[in-house]
């Protein structure tokens, strides 16, 4: 599996996952988390229609329930239709600003044990 990351001509980061994968999935953790410990947003993601039905709420919770502490995250789940290649939707994953920051993750994968992420650069980064 490729997990690389880069920029399209826009500049904004293109990323590839596979939930079934344990650093994808802390990756993802990562990114949301930090959004939630800074001021909230969004998290984009291209996905293959056929895929779509696995981006559920139900589905985001329960692979986020394990990766944060405490568990006081709001995340919403859209899935859209969009001006994509054909046969893609867009999944928008919008994170609430956490009122009681830190939210820390639980396995930190490649950030170490337990960190209280952040925002900085467009990037999750310890705080």
């Amino acid at each position: 599996m490729d997990v690389g990351s880069g920029r399209n001509a826009d500049g904004v980061r293109i990323e590839q996952l596979d939930l079934d994968d344990d650093l994808d999935q802390a990756r993802l953790g990562a990114e949301i988390v930090a959004l939630a410990n800074t001021d909230g947003g969004q998290v984009l993601i291209g996905v293959d229609g056929a895929q779509a039905g696995r981006w559920t709420q139900t589905a985001i919770d329960t692979l986020l329930d394990p990766l944060v502490v405490p568990d006081r995250l709001d995340v919403t789940v859209t899935v859209t239709p969009v001006e994509l290649p054909p046969g893609r939707v867009m999944v928008t994953l919008t994170v609430a600003r956490c009122e009681n920051p830190p939210l820390v993750l639980a396995d930190g994968g490649p950030y170490g044990n337990h960190p209280a992420l952040v925002r900085r650069n467009g990037r999750p980064e310890p705080a």
